[in-house]
């Protein structure tokens, strides 16, 4: 397992930083004792004639118990993997809607689909993408050979790998989508990195092999989901709808079908960022509940303060028990898309008196 340092997904925020003797949170450094008392207030101005005001009280000694250095550690584990298996058979080059056989420069499903995914692999850092074509064997053709090397196996930094393997690849040969699941469960099996592990399966036609709903179910009864991508105009819309309900992850969005389906660059672009983003939580347990739950602050990697939002529309609220911080509206969406890349959680203490 990899803990990247300014990953979101691997965050570790466990500054010793307290507030004391103010409504806002003061920031002072880790281990310093902040209990040392104030300056007395000085004394009002006399008004003509009359006499001076007597100079405040000074604060408490540092001797004061209220404001405590606690240590909170917001921890998340390694990256998930997402496999991308990717159809390569030879009807990927023909236009979307399936008319035409040899279509212009750009115009095919291959050339839409495959510029959508080198365009969000080079922007979405929150996931380790890997990537496995339909039958990756010498020479193509009808087969249902599928080997279980990945083109690019998951890891950090592996968008420009993707990138060039697709560009040295061509449709070509038939459909074998249940042994190219299969492979990518072989894969996984033997991907010893600690990581959560998904299946993004993007294909435009019926399987020419094995029952793919059979090894999609094989794949998440061994805690591997699979997200069904469709791509262009099918007849296959009743096998990618029970793919993509036996993968664990169907689309939900009100009146589309269970599996997402796209008809060009822009299509996938959205797809993708959302089946992203539904990969990477954006709660943070806490070790212990905040001594002083209601001061607390939390800074984004620019020095940003993110508020804390009650009503859960954009920004941070305690979870179940006040035991975990979650992130919602524009707040979760930077930390899934890494805009955010990591986060500072002081914890303070109420005024002294």
């Amino acid at each position: 397992m990899h803990f990247p340092s300014i990953r979101v997904i691997s965050l570790l925020s466990g500054l010793a930083l307290a507030g004391c003797g103010a409504a806002d949170i003061k920031h002072c450094s880790g281990g310093t004792n902040c209990n040392t008392g104030g300056n007395g207030g000085s004394g009002g101005t006399g008004g003509s004639g009359g006499t001076g005001g007597t100079g405040g009280t000074g604060g408490g000694g540092g001797s004061d118990n209220n404001c405590g250095v606690q240590n909170f550690m917001l921890t998340k584990g390694g990256t998930p993997d997402l496999l991308l298996v990717q159809d390569r058979s030879g009807s990927m080059a023909w236009s979307i809607d399936g008319t035409d056989t040899s279509p212009p420069a750009g115009q095919s499903r291959w050339d839409q689909i495959t510029a959508a995914i080198k365009q969000v692999v080079m922007q979405v850092s929150t996931v380790d993408w890997g990537l496995l074509f339909f039958e990756p064997i010498s020479g193509g053709g009808l087969g249902c050979n599928v080997s279980s090397t990945p083109d690019v196996a998951c890891g950090m930094n592996t968008a420009t790998q993707v990138v060039n393997a697709i560009n040295g690849t061509m449709p070509n040969g038939g459909t074998p989508t249940a042994e190219a699941i299969d492979a990518a469960v072989q894969y996984f099996n033997g991907a010893n990195d600690g990581n959560t592990h998904y299946i993004l399966v993007a294909t435009d036609g019926e399987p020419s092999c094995n029952d793919p709903v059979a090894s999609i179910t094989t794949a998440a009864n061994m805690g591997i989901k699979t997200i069904v991508v469709g791509i262009g105009a099918s007849g296959a819309a009743t096998t990618l709808t029970n793919m993509a309900n036996a993968g664990g992850m169907p689309n939900t969005t009100p009146g589309q079908a269970a599996y997402y389906q796209v008809n060009n660059t822009a299509d996938l672009v959205s797809a993708l960022n959302k089946i992203t983003g539904q990969l990477v939580s954006c709660t943070y347990p806490l070790s212990m509940v905040p001594a002083n739950p209601d001061y607390v602050e939390i800074d984004d990697n620019n020095g940003m303060k993110i508020p804390r939002d009650k009503t859960h529309m954009n920004g941070w609220d305690y979870g179940a028990g006040d035991m975990s911080i979650i992130f919602y509206g524009a707040a979760c969406d930077n930390l899934q898309k890494g805009v955010t890349t990591s986060i500072q959680a002081v914890f303070g203490c109420p005024p002294v008196g």
